[in-house]
């Protein structure tokens, strides 16, 4: 294996996988991922071996024997392993359900709607990660058009355009990437959160702006009522 940092199998901390709890098949396999992407695992093979070591040895067996691990393909071994277990495949499917559910949590989002707006990218992210996941039950394409169904069709053009923008202004425009996949999910959400930001900036300064000329209306009332009062008193005197 391409690593001697990758924790012990034996070790507290290190992940598990037991075949009596295979609802935890996806958590089990994100955590090990995450450590092939610390310790710097990149041999399909060596990732294969892991996956089976952290698991219980009845598990592991079963695993060595699925005819993906014989490839040396680590995508599609793990796509076998998933697909076998249809409490793990539940899972996804639930995964779905909550993200439709949390877009019709929202609706009309402007960007003066920057709270509604984060938090809305916060659960909808974490649903995402999950459904994007090797191999992903979504596309690029697709999940962007998910997150942006909730935002007012205004807002979604203006994200557009300043992305388009940006692309225009590269020296070098990227290569080899499908017109309904130019933008990443990514960038999407941080170019919505960007736009927010900047117009919370706008109706601060106008606030400002409206607060410093309140005091000369009023001033100007106060004049004009010190005035009558004086013609007021002048007409007094005057009928007396």
């Amino acid at each position: 294996m391409s690593s001697n940092d990758m924790p012990s199998p034996d070790t507290r901390d290190a992940p598990k996988f037991h075949y009596e709890k295979p609802r935890e098949l996806n958590r089990f396999i994100r955590r090990v991922e995450e450590l092939f992407e610390k310790h710097g695992v990149k041999l399909d093979t060596d990732k294969i071996k892991y996956l089976g070591a952290y698991a219980d040895a009845r598990t592991e067996r079963e695993w060595e024997a699925m005819s993906s691990s014989a490839s040396g393909n680590f995508a599609m071994f793990k796509k076998e392993i998933i697909e076998s277990y249809p409490e793990a495949n539940d899972e996804m499917r639930g995964s779905m359900i909550e993200l439709k559910r949390i877009i019709n949590c929202y609706s009309n989002l402007m960007p003066e709607d920057l709270v509604q707006l984060q938090a809305y990218r916060r659960a909808f992210t974490a649903e995402a990660k999950k459904l994007q996941a090797d191999p992903p039950l979504l596309s690029n394409h697709e999940i962007v058009n998910q997150f942006l169904q909730p935002l007012d069709e205004s807002f979604q053009e203006r994200i557009v355009s300043k992305l388009d923008l940006t692309r225009m202004v590269k020296s070098t425009p990227e290569k080899n990437v499908r017109a309904e996949d130019r933008f990443s999910l990514k960038e999407i959400m941080e170019t919505a959160i960007e736009i927010a930001r900047s117009s919370q900036i706008s109706y601060s300064s106008d606030d400002i702006i409206s607060l410093k000329t309140e005091p000369v209306k009023n001033a100007s009332r106060s004049i004009d009522s010190d005035s009558d009062e004086e013609e007021f008193s002048r007409e007094n005197k005057v009928w007396r």
